[in-house]
Parts: structure tokens; sequence; C-alpha cells
């Protein structure tokens, strides 16, 4: 736009992008906004009629040992579940992923312990070496 008065445009130059409409059917539809959804009662399938069954909630299986109480400990609010709403899962996953954290953070800082010995096979040189 060098050289032109303000508002004139030079070659290859685009003021703005408008879109043009499809007809009056499309001005129409952009003025009215899309068709409202029809007015339909809510109906909880244990209200339907028929062989419908809704089947009571279950809760699944509490969680399977791990070997290391603390983790064990952590994850025993996850059996608590089917007693709760769903609304306070998330507090309950929450609870349970913190605990989980800070185990993971407890682990780096605590003492190695003892050298586990490793059993003798492939990889691991003869007390004389491998003889070149």
């Amino acid at each position: 736009m060098s050289g032109e008065a303000p508002g004139e445009l030079g070659d290859g130059e685009i003021d703005s992008v408008v879109p043009q409409s499809a007809g009056p059917e499309a001005d129409s539809v952009a003025a009215e906004g899309p068709p409202a959804a029809p007015d339909l009662p809510h109906t909880a399938a244990r209200d339907l009629p028929g062989p419908y069954v809704v089947p009571p909630f279950r809760p699944g299986p509490p969680p399977e040992p791990t070997g290391d109480a603390r983790v064990d400990a952590a994850l025993a609010p996850l059996g608590e579940l089917g007693g709760t709403q769903v609304a306070d899962h998330v507090e309950i996953f929450e609870g349970v992923h913190q605990r989980l954290q800070e185990l993971l953070v407890s682990a780096d800082e605590e003492e190695p312990g003892p050298p586990v010995p490793q059993p003798p096979g492939a990889g691991i040189a003869p007390p004389g070496g491998f003889g070149r």
C-alpha cells in the first residue's frame, strides 16, 4: 500500500474477506439461529414400561494386593468407590493419586538396601576374564 491514499488498495492486496450469502434462505437461518430441539419429556430407564430392567450398581472388586503394604494402603480407598456418589469419585481418585506420588518420592529418598546378587549367566565375565 505504498503511495496509495488511505483506504485504497494496491495490486494484489485484500482489504477484508466477507463471506457471500447462499441466498435468502441462508440469511433467514443466520437471523433465526438453528432450529430448537424438540421438547421431549425426560424419562429414566427405570420409568419405561416393558421388560426394561435397570440393574443395581454393584461395586467392583477391591484392588488386588501389590505386595507393598504402603501401596495397598494408598489404594484402599478405591474399594470404597461403590458406596459413594460419582461426583465424589474425583476426590477419591485425587487422594489416591497424591498418596502414590508421595510414596514414589519417598522411595527415591530411601537409603538403598544391600546389593542384589546377580546369578551367573550370559553377559557376566568369568573370574579370569574371557581369555582373549
